[in-house]
């Protein structure tokens, strides 16, 4: 959060956008707390860009999250739990060359 990250964050649908702001986890009554299982369908997870991965595919990961009581238990991109979409094969890798075609950001 303090960071803060490239894209919005919503669930579902880009309509149904998200806030986020830090708190202390567990420091109150939450809305969700007690609810019970909540589950949000077939959602898109993340992106396996082609220079991430042997193939070099463009490749998109999809999940079925279920919140608990207000909490949702989010799979890392490397998990195999998800199901994925190759939506391009075999895309060319552009490299990338410090300071011709990329700077290093300051943290």
């Amino acid at each position: 959060v303090n960071l803060g990250g490239r894209r919005d964050i919503f669930l579902g649908t880009r309509e149904c956008q998200g806030y986020v702001e830090p708190c202390e986890f567990g420091s109150g009554e939450g809305f969700y707390d007690g609810y019970g299982d909540w589950q949000f369908g077939f959602e898109f997870h993340s992106f396996i860009y082609p220079d991430e991965n042997p193939e070099h595919d463009f490749i998109a990961q999809f999940w079925r999250p279920i919140m608990h009581d207000g909490i949702i238990q989010f799979e890392r991109p490397d998990s195999t739990q998800l199901d994925q979409r190759i939506i391009r094969r075999n895309q060319h890798v552009k490299g990338f060359i410090e300071g011709r075609n990329f700077s290093m950001a300051e943290e």
